[in-house]
């Protein structure tokens, strides 16, 4: 295969993890192309929110200061069950340069993310979408297809994406950031392992009247969660586990009645909402993180619930850790690395996902918390050694096996 190529590495998938990849790799003098098979960049997300460790990573970037600027800082998180307070964690526990979770929409990360990709000349390429992978010991050949609209039927209007134009290109590596349902891992036949009970979620976002807290607000009742974020503009979102034979989008009396059950503290009571929707969450684990000169980052390696929005946010750790792989690897370094990347990468999404090892409680940890810490875990906003900070605060322990690779 030949090596005379004008990219070296082909990032699938303009989410924030795989934006961070090509960024990393751009930063290092890597040659990175990038592809989105959507026509535009995420409207509507469910991860709004980046951890202290994200908001360090984005700093590496000049980042961090202007999406503070855009976003909403809380400063604990705290624990409810129906009207009863039952504790809360501090970020300025932390010590850290940004001691606080940013609440902030995806769609700005991406923007901003986006926009510092053109400062290295690298544009997405949205439409586009890698339908096959063949490599060797050389690289890897890769056929796109640029996708367009077209309308069809009669006499009811539709349209349907349709393939415009295919081309083939040769690179060095390719980074599959292709999200839960990525084609590229399925492509490669990694099966994805589900761990644990999927979870379903009615999610409800309104105009919120009141104070805006400083904190976010997790319910754990009995056999779901609830949680509150207060989020920019004046609105609030709930986000409430149900029941997986739900199948209806639910509306105004039903978010009324949850809240009154779940959370009679709330208030003032919503009299509206801009939007709701149904969404299910998977517990899943892909068995590999790649297949020769083909990895995986983000949503396409795990799947977890949506409470402590860590899927997006340790993606966000493993998009600098491949990049820093890749290059080390194209300058000469050898492949190692990149076997520590897939063993660090499973080590933590192990422990995340209550595989083996992981934060146990303490005999001292509050009853709340010694009766399921591994419930806990999924639902705190934090990641890598600041999740063991956090968690202490509680009466758990976690030091992350993974932390001295990342």
């Amino acid at each position: 295969m030949s090596t005379d190529r004008d990219h070296q590495v082909l990032v699938v998938g303009a989410g924030p993890v795989g934006l961070m990849t090509a960024l990393c790799l751009a930063e290092r003098g890597v040659k990175v192309r990038i592809l989105e098979k959507e026509w535009r960049p995420t409207l509507h997300s469910f991860a709004l929110a980046l951890h202290p460790e994200s908001l360090r990573t984005l700093e590496e970037f000049g980042l961090a200061h202007d999406l503070t600027k855009m976003g909403r800082k809380l400063e604990k998180v705290a624990f409810y069950e129906a009207g009863d307070r039952l504790g809360e964690i501090d970020y300025a526990a932390l010590h850290s340069a940004h001691p606080y979770l940013l609440v902030l929409p995806q769609s700005t990360l991406e923007t901003a993310l986006e926009e510092k990709l053109r400062h290295h000349k690298v544009q997405v390429e949205w439409n586009h979408q890698a339908l096959a992978f063949h490599q060797d010991s050389q690289g890897v050949q890769v056929e796109i297809a640029e996708l367009e609209k077209v309308s069809l039927g009669y006499p009811i209007a539709r349209s349907e994406w349709a393939i415009r134009r295919k081309s083939t290109v040769n690179v060095d590596y390719v980074v599959a950031a292709d999200g839960y349902r990525s084609m590229t891992r399925q492509s490669l036949g990694i099966r994805y392992a589900d761990y644990g009970h999927a979870q379903t979620f009615f999610v409800f976002e309104f105009p919120y009247a009141g104070e805006m807290p400083a904190e976010m607000r997790i319910v754990l009742g009995k056999g779901h969660t609830s949680v509150f974020w207060p989020i920019e503009g004046g609105r609030g979102r709930w986000s409430f586990e149900v029941d997986m034979s739900e199948t209806e989008t639910p509306g105004i009396d039903q978010f009324r009645k949850l809240l009154k059950e779940r959370a009679p503290w709330f208030s003032p009571a919503p009299e509206s909402i801009y939007w709701s929707t149904l969404i299910r969450f998977d517990r899943r684990l892909a068995v590999n993180c790649g297949e020769g000169r083909v990895w995986l980052a983000g949503d396409a390696v795990h799947a977890t619930g949506p409470v402590g929005i860590q899927s997006m946010n340790v993606g966000l750790r493993e998009a600098g850790l491949i990049a820093r792989n890749l290059a080390s690897s194209l300058q000469g370094g050898g492949e190692g690395g990149l076997a520590g990347y897939e063993s660090s990468c499973r080590t933590e999404w192990h422990e995340l996902l209550g595989v083996e090892g992981g934060p146990t409680a303490d005999a001292q940890a509050p009853s709340w918390v010694q009766k399921d810490p591994g419930r806990i875990i999924p639902c705190i906003p934090g990641s890598g050694e600041d999740l063991g900070r956090l968690l202490s605060q509680i009466g758990m322990q976690y030091k992350p096996r993974a932390a001295s690779s990342s």
